[in-house]
C-alpha cells in the first residue's frame, strides 16, 4: 500500500514539473491588446530572471576561485605571517625585535 503512495507522489511530481516548464504562448491574444502586452512582459521577466540567476551563480564561482587563488598566493609569499606580526606588535620596537 505504501509503495503505491510513493509511486503516486513521484509520478505527480514529475508531471507537475513538465507542465510548469512550458513556455507561455502569447499569440492567442490580439496584438496591441492589454492581455498580449501583459503576457509578453511576464514571459520576458521570467527569461531575464532565469538569466540573472545563471549570471549570479557564475560570478559567485569566479569570485570564490579568485579568492582562493589570492589566499594561496598570500600564504605562500609569507605576507600573512608578517601582517599578523604587525597586528600583534604594540610598539615599533616590538615589531623590529621579532
Amino acid at each position: 500500500m505504501s509503495l503505491k503512495i510513493v509511486y503516486f507522489i513521484l509520478i505527480t511530481f514529475f508531471f507537475s514539473n513538465i507542465v510548469s516548464s512550458e513556455e507561455i504562448d502569447c499569440n492567442k491574444f490580439e496584438k496591441m491588446s492589454a492581455k498580449y502586452i501583459q503576457c509578453n512582459t511576464v514571459k520576458f521577466k521570467s527569461k531575464t530572471d532565469k538569466k540573472a540567476n545563471q549570471l549570479k551563480v557564475k560570478t559567485n564561482q569566479k569570485a570564490n576561485e579568485i579568492k582562493t587563488k589570492t589566499g594561496e598566493k598570500l600564504e605562500s609569499s609569507g605576507i600573512t605571517n608578517k601582517l599578523k606580526k604587525f597586528k600583534n606588535s604594540k610598539t615599533l620596537s616590538d615589531l623590529i625585535k621579532n
